[in-house]
């Protein structure tokens, strides 16, 4: 079956596009090919080419302004030189013949080197710029790579570098000269108060330390962090390079203090889903807000409604967040519905490198359970904890995954002496880790790990044990975990585990493909137990193959895998095995 998948995959990559080995290497014309500009012009070449419109216009003359209606001779060979040039044909000629001017653009120079002079930190490493060497060499190439190198230096501590580039046309070598400028630290930032905001509260967005190493991409973070907020309609940041040093400002539009978000998306499992948003994100003078939000899909809808409240007269991340969510499950195994009103102190934390949400406090929560369990309604008042700790390069490409870490801890405490129906202790500890193999920009293959580990520490002869809702209990299956099995089908043989492990690999190659088609590979296991702390035989796995589209207007994966059972030895598991398809658009990895 292995083997299947193998063939499988060889056959979607060698089809694509990029591995179409007739395209590929099939030899141009022998002849060239004559295409006509326009009246008197034409292009003579073993490949199409043409010019748009606007570039027409000033070769053959636009008859709607009087001023344009008749372009000299000269004027348009040196207007299709440029636009040549642009197209990386650095040595064209001209024949006129029978009244016609012949355009032969020569031979299109590609980048064969590039060279690297002045003083820049070891830390620079100019072949990680992908898509530059090979490529055709032109204007918008060579500003291109002057301002990644001058982003990437400034990523790196170094604001004021100075970046030019010269090319040779005969060689397709690139000369880059560096000044690369003083390491600074990030000073003090001089900020623009929003107006009846507490000077300050914008500090709460930073995902940076001052006093250290200036980083260019930790400001444009924080840009990002303050915008969705809505706290600031537009933010952002100014460095200033003068003799003594550098100079930090934060510009701010504060804008309407309203924020309203619509968003649909749909895959194989939940079918059609939709979400809706609104925030009044400016409530009082130090940046308290109130947000409300539902979402829906055939198996799951839910309500959130959430006051993070600054209740300290001087700016401070620690606040309380009164909340109400109500969701609705409509699951193959369960179908319940749940009121959770909390009250949770929380704050975060930032360096250079990191971002630490924490949050804890009470929860009081009404089940009503329909399928799953015993039937009817459950109360249970909770002691949360959830811990978050992701790295900035994480969130930084949280549009476009490609490296960092995500891990989220999260404790629910409850004892049936305390407005519970049972005495039951849920741990969960979950994540995601990536890495840029190479450290490439773009990346080229990006390699995945996500998985899981939770148990509820419950006594399953407690008479009330009837009573747990599925909120506790653990399913494995579908596009969450195990891709290769239908959506929460694991286990089989029982209802529900206690404990569960999983654990995923994907690895994609990115950016190689036309139009941004990323193929993947990747394999997922895990296993269940009914028991608390333990995990049983059999172990769940299965490897599969897709294709993740990154498109203009949102992500859309496909995935194809296959359900197999390691250490099985319960016959009715036997039918468990088999193939699985899945599709979804605005899902990530």
């Amino acid at each position: 079956m292995f083997r299947k998948f193998l063939i499988i995959l060889a056959f979607i990559l060698f089809a694509s596009p990029a591995f179409a080995v007739a395209d590929r290497f099939r030899p141009p014309p022998a002849v060239n090919i004559h295409q006509e500009v326009c009246k008197g012009y034409e292009i003579v070449s073993k490949t199409l080419m043409s010019f748009n419109t606007n570039e027409k216009k000033l070769i053959c003359g636009d008859p709607k302004v009087n001023a344009w209606k008749k372009i000299p001779i000269f004027q348009a060979k040196y207007n299709i030189k440029n636009f040549l040039q642009d197209r990386g044909y650095f040595y064209p000629e001209f024949k006129e013949v029978n009244g016609v001017i012949e355009i032969y653009p020569g031979t299109q120079t590609k980048v064969k080197e590039i060279i690297v002079t002045g003083d820049h930190p070891k830390k620079l490493k100019i072949h990680r710029k992908r898509h530059v060497k090979g490529a055709t060499l032109t204007p918008k190439l060579l500003s291109g790579l002057e301002g990644w190198i001058s982003s990437e230096l400034g990523n790196i501590g170094f604001p004021c570098s100075k970046v030019s580039s010269v090319a040779d046309a005969e060689t397709g070598i690139i000369t880059v000269h560096i000044n690369s400028g003083s390491l600074y630290l990030l000073p003090d930032i001089d900020v623009q108060s929003i107006p009846e905001l507490h000077d300050g509260v914008l500090r709460r967005f930073d995902a940076f330390d001052l006093g250290k190493t200036y980083t260019q991409k930790w400001l444009s973070l924080t840009e990002r962090r303050t915008e969705l907020d809505g706290i600031a309609q537009n933010t952002y940041f100014v460095t200033e390079c003068n003799a003594d040093g550098i100079e930090v400002s934060q510009k701010t539009t504060a804008g309407q203090p309203r924020l309203f978000i619509f968003g649909i998306g749909a895959d194989t499992e939940e079918y059609i889903k939709a979400k809706i948003s609104w925030k009044h994100a400016r409530l009082g003078p130090m940046g308290s807000s109130f947000r409300v939000q539902a979402t829906g899909s055939y198996r799951r809808q839910t309500f959130l409604a959430r006051l993070p409240y600054y209740f300290w007269n001087r700016p401070t991340r620690w606040h309380i967040t009164p909340t109400f969510f109500f969701e609705r499950r409509n699951e193959r195994k369960y179908e319940y519905m749940t009121i959770n009103t909390g009250l949770f102190p929380r704050t975060s934390w930032d360096n250079n490198k990191f971002h630490l949400d924490v949050s804890f406090g009470p929860n009081l929560m009404f089940n009503k359970t329909e399928k799953g369990a015993n039937p009817g309604v459950h109360e249970f008042l909770s002691g949360l904890i959830n811990l978050e700790l992701k790295t900035h390069q994480f969130e930084f490409y949280d549009y476009d995954p490609r490296s960092g870490v995500d891990l989220q801890f999260f404790a629910s405490l409850n004892n049936e002496n305390v407005l519970s129906d049972i005495s039951v202790q849920q741990f969960m500890v979950s994540g995601e880790w990536l890495f840029n193999i190479g450290k490439y920009d773009p990346p080229l293959f990006i390699l995945g790990f996500r998985g899981k580990l939770g148990t509820s520490v419950v006594n399953r002869s407690n008479p009330r044990f009837g009573n747990l809702p599925p909120e506790f209990q653990y399913y494995l299956g579908g596009s969450a975990d195990i891709r290769g099995f239908k959506r929460e089908e694991l286990p089989l043989t029982y209802n529900a585990g206690l404990t569960v492990a999983y654990l995923g690999a994907e690895f994609r190659l990115s950016h190689v493909l036309p139009a941004d088609f990323q193929p993947l590979i990747f394999v997922d296991v895990g296993a269940l137990s009914p028991s608390t702390a333990n995990l049983d035989l059999p172990v769940y796995w299965s490897p599969g193959f897709g294709m993740r589209w990154f498109s203009p207007f949102g992500v859309f994966r496909v995935t194809m895998a296959h359900g197999f059972l390691a250490g099985n030895n319960i016959p009715a598991n036997n039918t468990l095995s088999h193939w699985q398809f899945y599709f979804s658009y605005g899902e990530e990895f």
